[in-house]
């Protein structure tokens, strides 16, 4: 056996916490990658430019939503889990709704998810569960089919 370059035989393994920061760091580089591309590509919220909904909500901040949630691809590598193919650009206000449940995303073709094109149907109170977006009443959610 030949020593490790320190002169020791068997060297002690990189500490757990470590290679965890170290995945992270990499992880969090990833995803800023693709959220860059994202922005690019979409411009604007998703959503607000296919359902036409009003300019006002072209003030609120934009937020990156992964159509493929990353708890249900947990255990694959970064790559896989976050990609242009799986994220768009929404804004604030739909994005609560799509995790409120009032508004639904549809992927065209598969094989280009997000990169292709997509649907969205935004739901009234009474076509799905729930009571809807706090402080917004019906009459103000344009509805299109």
């Amino acid at each position: 056996m030949t020593p490790s370059p320190k002169g020791i035989l068997f060297p002690k393994p990189t500490p757990r916490r470590t290679e965890k920061q170290r995945r992270k760091r990499a992880d969090v580089a990833w995803i800023r990658l693709v959220r860059k591309d994202v922005i690019l590509r979409d411009g604007g919220c998703r959503s607000c430019q296919e359902l036409g909904l009003s300019p006002d909500n072209a003030g609120l901040p934009m937020q990156m939503h992964e159509l493929v949630y990353r708890s249900k691809t947990r255990g694959l590598p970064i790559e896989e889990r976050v990609n242009t193919r799986n994220c768009i650009l929404l804004c604030e206000f739909c994005h609560s709704a799509i995790h409120a449940k009032m508004l639904s995303v549809f992927v065209e073709d598969a094989r280009k998810g997000a990169d292709g094109q997509l649907r969205f149907k935004l739901w009234q109170r009474n076509e799905r569960d729930g009571a809807g977006l706090p402080g917004v009443r019906k009459e103000e959610i344009p509805i299109s089919d």
